[in-house]
């Protein structure tokens, strides 16, 4: 981004940006990452004297005297000096957010008006070096285009007063937070000033001013009208059924420490690709990150990704709602997804120009496919992170997804409508809200909620007309999502490209190059709210939400896959070729031991293979497996069992003497039977029945291979 977008971006500290990576690397461009000690991550205030002195060096020459130093190493030492003083800024913020006091909020508003003082006047001398003879130097320095831009992005004289007058009021905001009234009051005072932020720069609002000069956005306000629509009509409806789904689903994520919870996302990383493991690995060992629980930390600071401009590294913060042990699971992904902006900035092609902080147009939209973009090929590893508990965190994830995708076009919308007008009020604001409440939720609220639900948008107040970036990335990272479940490695590939692309591409070109459909496009939007729903177990026309099989459905719902769009067909027996594929999905997703390749196409086959080498196929008849044939519920109970030998399982049972057909089950399947009666993985289908013999349904068979996953996992 430009100078006047880049200094506005750094006071709303979404500070995403910049690097490149290991040698040998097959999508990140190489760069010689050195290490970084822990002192160099001490804030330190910004001394202004050297810039000084380099800005006296360039206006004596400009002068005519000589002063020993040409113009551009001159002006160059200027912009280094800057970048110091943005750096200590940053390290300000982080250090406000570990350990959140007035005395450490007012260290960070001293740090932020000496960054901003050292922009100012780093943008007068090259205000005057452009309007001089010399101008041409400037070439030198910021390249030939760049430094023609430069000079047309230059803030006016205003900006500054304005700037720090902003700051002020996102202090404010940050103190009040949790008073509704007082935050509204601020947020009207906000958008008075930012939109004379905009006048200055000849913009008719801020809306526009941030579309393009603050996040470098390559699509129109009608083209994201048309996607805000589009995304109403298709995710609203079903977005009520997402929540419920998240509320019904079984399991809770197996405790883990903060360092057992880094070493599973460790592992996950070298699984999904060795270049992300590479810099997890770079991250942790350089204490690039402060991700543990503290009751000290900033109330109002969830998480984020920022780079260190004069290290030239990114740091990332997260701070989880509550101690690792008691709930790790939201930690947890907020670490995959700032991982996802921390590894593309590490490695962002960008950064070989040393002067990208001051010329560069950086995309937040393209960054936040990065960020969601993994967690979406992540999920697909939520067994080995989270056990059982991982189709309840499947859930919670896409209620999260989506539910930033409607938030993300609706506040947009909010934002939008209040920086347009010429006048605004908090009346006309809860007014607003409760409209696009009911046209993205179908929700009826009234004023009071209203305003408690907008004032409370952290977004609006410190980075306005951001939150966007989640919807249009959102909607990026579910199409990955889809293909994640039917070709990883292609999925896998999309996101390696984008992430390799970095911050400074526009979004709409990042998505090209990297092999993305057009977001933008009606019918995607709507394919891909079908398919959510299809990989989701959503919407069921015969799966009532009263009905017994209901939670085992969806809780298999990543393994299992419905008859066809609209139908579980939960009375229907299932096949012994279906079944198999179920357990061997299940053990797949949850133990990452049988090293499927991942491809709908070749899934059949792989899976046969498997459970022919691995013993669990055998014993129906020599030199067939009957997949066509409906499995009997004791076939069903002793393939289970055999996978269960496999993992390891230590044999125990217990005696069928309380069913009335015990006697009618196979000799061998007797062991099988008596492990799964003992361990409530298979119960009678009455209650002194069995029914061995019995067919089993595809009902009965996703709450048996529930159990399963809850007793080994």
């Amino acid at each position: 981004m430009k100078l006047k977008g880049m200094i506005a971006a750094a006071a709303a500290f979404v500070m995403l940006a910049e690097l490149g990576i290991p040698a040998n690397a097959e999508y990140y461009s190489g760069r010689r990452l050195r290490s970084i000690s822990p002192r160099e991550l001490v804030f330190r205030p910004f001394d202004s004297s050297q810039l000084d002195y380099y800005i006296d060096c360039v206006d004596e020459k400009l002068g005519g005297k000589l002063y020993g130093m040409e113009i551009p190493e001159a002006l160059s030492r200027c912009c280094n000096e800057y970048v110091s003083a943005l750096e200590a800024y940053r390290l300000s913020s982080i250090e406000n957010d570990v350990s959140y006091s007035a005395e450490s909020a007012e260290t960070m508003s001293e740090a932020y008006s000496a960054m901003l003082s050292a922009f100012e006047k780093l943008s007068e001398v090259i205000r005057r070096v452009g309007g001089s003879r010399f101008s041409y130097m400037l070439s030198d320095v910021f390249g030939e285009t760049e430094a023609e831009d430069l000079i047309g992005s230059l803030p006016p004289e205003n900006y500054y007063e304005l700037s720090e007058r902003e700051e002020e009021l996102v202090n404010q905001y940050t103190a009040a937070a949790g008073d509704s009234d007082a935050c509204a009051a601020i947020y009207i005072e906000l958008v008075k000033v930012r939109n004379e932020i905009a006048e200055s720069y000849g913009c008719d609002s801020y809306a526009d001013y941030a579309h393009e000069a603050v996040y470098g956005r390559d699509y129109t306000r009608g083209q994201l009208e048309e996607f805000s629509n589009a995304i109403a009509e298709n995710f609203s409806g079903i977005f009520e059924d997402m929540f419920n789904a998240s509320m019904v689903v079984r399991g809770d994520p197996s405790a883990m420490s903060e360092s057992g919870a880094l070493e599973r996302i460790d592992g996950v990383m070298g699984e999904i690709n060795g270049e992300l493991k590479d810099s997890f690995d770079y991250m942790l060992d350089n204490g690039l990150y402060n991700v543990s629980y503290s009751s000290e930390k900033n109330p109002v600071t969830g998480a984020y990704t920022v780079v260190l401009p004069e290290l030239k590294v990114p740091y990332m913060f997260v701070n989880p709602g509550s101690e690792y042990e008691r709930n790790s699971a939201d930690a947890v992904r907020s670490i995959i997804h700032e991982f996802g902006h921390f590894s593309a900035l590490l490695n962002d092609p960008a950064m070989a120009d040393d002067t990208i902080e001051l010329t560069g147009s950086f995309s937040m939209d393209t960054c936040e496919v990065h960020s969601q973009g993994l967690e979406s090929i992540a999920e697909s590893y939520y067994g080995e992170l989270f056990g059982s508990g991982a189709s309840k965190e499947r859930y919670m994830r896409l209620v999260k997804c989506v539910g930033a995708i409607l938030d993300g076009c609706m506040f947009n919308e909010l934002q939008t409508r209040v920086y347009d007008a010429e006048s605004i009020t908090v009346d006309a604001i809860n007014s607003i809200m409760i409209e696009l409440l009911k046209k993205y939720y179908d929700l009826d609220y009234n004023e009071r909620t209203a305003q408690s639900l907008w004032t409370s948008m952290t977004h609006s107040f410190e980075a306005p007309m951001y939150y966007i970036s989640y919807a249009v990335s959102g909607a990026a990272a579910l199409s990955l999502l889809l293909e994640a479940d039917t070709d990883m490695a292609s999925a896998v590939d999309k996101y390696m490209k984008i992430s390799a692309l970095g911050g400074y591409v526009p979004f709409g070109e990042a998505l090209e190059k990297a092999g993305f459909d057009d977001i933008f496009d009606e019918n995607v939007i709507a394919e891909t709210a079908e398919g959510v729903k299809k990989l989701y177990g959503i919407g069921y026309s015969d799966v009532g939400s009263n009905s017994w099989y209901e939670p085992f459905v969806l809780f298999t719902s990543h393994i299992f896959d419905g008859a066809d769009s609209d139908e579980f067909a939960p009375d229907m027996n299932i096949t012994r070729n279906d079944f198999l594929e179920l357990i061997a999905k299940g053990y797949d997703y949850y133990s990452g031991n049988a090293d499927f390749s991942g491809n709908e196409n070749e899934e059949a086959d792989e899976v046969l293979s498997w459970a022919e080498e691995s013993g669990i196929a055998v014993g129906y008849a020599p030199g067939e497996f009957g997949g066509e044939d409906s499995i009997t519920r004791e076939q069903l109970v002793v393939m289970l069992y055999r996978l269960y030998q496999l993992e390891g399982g230590e044999a125990s049972g217990a005696p069928l003497d309380g069913f009335a057909d015990s006697g009618e089950v196979s000799d061998w399947a007797r062991e099988a039977m008596e492990w799964a009666v003992a361990n409530e993985v298979i119960r009678g289908r009455s209650e002194d029945r069995l029914e061995p013999k019995g067919n089993a349904t595809r009902a009965e068979a996703a709450k048996i291979e529930s159990c399963y996953i809850e007793l080994m996992y």
